[in-house]
């Protein structure tokens, strides 16, 4: 017997094709999660550059921020690119939230939430921290 068979052939291309499709489903799961990473990781800069932001108006003025929680349960903004903060809306993508300590009026606790829409999923971040009037 010389040669190749039709039916050999025929399974050897299936193998091959196999093997083909599970490496681009391999690559393309590769990237998504490269770039499901790296998404992740600028939200995290992002709220991390917010808390630097909101530590220097706690260091220039604890008046000015300690009044942020105007309810005393939590009151939230949404901070711009420029570290403004405004009244939260609907298209708002870091929320900082301040709340004040009821029992100790020299701690604040902040909450900053990031958020991106990844696929047809939004995903968020967040980062918490307590702030203390240490002047």
């Amino acid at each position: 017997m010389r040669g190749i068979s039709l039916i050999e052939a025929v399974v050897t291309l299936g193998v091959v094709m196999l093997l083909i499709s599970g490496l681009v489903v391999g690559m393309t799961s590769s990237l998504q999660n490269a770039q499901a990473s790296k998404a992740r990781g600028v939200a995290v800069q992002s709220a991390q550059a917010a808390l630097e932001i909101i530590r220097e108006e706690r260091d220039s003025n604890w008046t000015t921020f300690a009044s942020r929680d105007v309810t005393g349960t939590g009151t939230n903004y949404c901070m711009d690119g420029t570290g403004q903060l405004t009244v939260v809306n609907e298209s708002c993508l870091r929320i900082v939230t301040f709340t004040k300590n009821l029992i100790d009026p020299g701690q604040m606790d902040v909450v900053v939430t990031v958020s991106w829409v990844e696929g047809n999923t939004i995903k968020n971040v967040t980062l918490k921290t307590k702030y203390t009037q240490w002047k």
